[in-house]
């Protein structure tokens, strides 16, 4: 047999015998990504910028230092006709060598990069569901139930953020630009006392618009980090951007990174199913509750000539959503008194209402809040009738006190402010 033929039949079954151990012996973890077809690589998740994993540069010299071994075979290529069997032995010794060289470097895990697709669950294995119990700062265990999925444009581990704004004042046009169309979990870390807010947008850019515009800051006072952001200004926070994720994904993370980070200017941290309210439904007998205690809601009774059945609503805008009408189109059926079915479908008649409004008695001692102030300077405490009184005394707005005394904060670390309630109604 010449060294030809002997290469026409040993190099298939080699090939063979190479693809045949990759299918048994390699793990398989194919998702939609890995299976999709393969141009100019994955979609970038941020600044393609940003410096590279040191494994990624391990890996490539690795790649040269067996790509230059294999040049050594070129020799033997070329000489194969005067070799005979002495030098296909030389040869099979060498890439015996060669390959256990190539398994050293596996054991060693040269060849492991952590990757962020696999979201550092374990090693080709995703659970769907993965229940982990965390404990909080006040000591009480609480369960949460975390989604693990494949994500494409999640944050590094341990918690690192993918990108900090050291100053959102200076940072806000680049806050804007690099946050467009996307969607994920960020967090607002206050430099004067450390606290901090997390919170989720399925439009990152136009939450941060939202931020950025004091009318919304004014109209959401209640919430601690607006009210932050008005007293302390934007170049007093960072912005970090924990993790870009998917719609399905977000309520999970959120609540994940809530639970992990605790925030102070959360309102909602401490509920054992849901921190976020994101995605949250009411039940149908909550939404019965809220229409009651809403009396001028319009409850109206929709019949559907086609299937001949009777429903009602509590609200027009319910029926409007269920129905699939455009906005306001029962509105206009009812001000256009028409006759004929809406739709040539549905006959919309309104229901009186049968609620009753209650009216809440108020003792005629707290008609007027008197409030306590405390002075931090000189530890004295007045009472004073009204917080108006208390306001038009100390020249401080009526409605920053009001403010101050939610929070139960002192007032530029001078007044202390809290409620007087007097032991009986008699009492001055």
């Amino acid at each position: 047999m010449t060294s030809t033929t002997f290469f026409l039949v040993f190099i298939p079954i080699l090939a063979v015998i190479l693809l045949a151990v990759n299918l048994i012996l390699a793990p398989h973890s194919p998702y939609e990504e890995k299976g999709s077809a393969f141009e100019c690589g994955f979609h970038s998740f941020q600044q393609t910028r940003s410096p590279f994993n040191i494994s990624f540069f391990i890996f490539a010299l690795l790649f040269l230092l067996f790509d230059l071994e294999i040049l050594l075979v070129y020799p033997y290529v070329v000489s194969a006709y005067t070799n005979g069997a002495y030098g296909l032995i030389v040869m099979l010794i060498f890439f015996v060598m060669l390959t256990l060289g190539f398994v050293y470097e596996l054991g060693k895990g040269a060849l492991k990069i952590d990757s962020r697709q696999t979201n550092n669950i374990s090693d080709n294995v995703v659970k769907n569901n993965l229940i982990i119990h965390i404990k909080t700062l006040r000591g009480k265990a609480q369960t949460r139930a975390l989604y693990q999925r494949r994500y494409y444009t999640t944050g590094p581990s341990n918690n690192v953020p993918i990108t900090v704004y050291s100053n959102a004042f200076v940072d806000k046009d680049r806050i804007l630009r690099e946050n467009k169309g996307k969607s994920g979990i960020y967090r607002w870390i206050n430099l004067n006392n450390g606290r901090s807010y997390v919170g989720s947008s399925v439009h990152l850019k136009e939450r941060f618009i939202s931020y950025y515009n004091k009318n919304h800051l004014r109209d959401n006072y209640s919430m601690l980090i607006c009210r932050a952001l008005i007293k302390h200004g934007y170049s007093s926070f960072r912005l970090e951007i924990l993790e870009y994720c998917t719609l399905e994904d977000l309520v999970a993370k959120e609540n994940y990174y809530i639970s992990y980070f605790n925030p102070e200017y959360n309102l909602v941290q401490e509920s054992s199913t849901m921190p976020s309210r994101l995605g949250y439904t009411h039940s149908k007998t909550t939404i019965v509750k809220i229409a009651k205690a809403q009396p001028s809601r319009v409850t109206v009774s929709v019949k559907d000539l086609m299937t001949n059945t009777e429903k009602i609503y509590h609200s027009i805008r319910e029926a409007e959503k269920d129905l699939n009408l455009a906005y306001g189109r029962i509105v206009k059926y009812f001000n256009r008194n028409q006759v004929k079915p809406l739709n040539k479908r549905y006959i919309v008649t309104k229901l009186e209402t049968t609620y009753v409004k209650t009216t809440k008695v108020v003792e005629s001692w707290r008609t007027g809040i008197r409030i306590e102030v405390l002075d931090l300077d000189t530890g004295l405490t007045t009472i004073y009738p009204t917080i108006r009184s208390a306001a038009k005394e100390l020249d401080i707005a009526r409605s920053t006190i009001s403010n101050y005394l939610q929070l139960g904060e002192p007032y530029m670390n001078k007044y202390k402010f809290s409620y007087y309630k007097p032991s009986t109604p008699e009492e001055d």
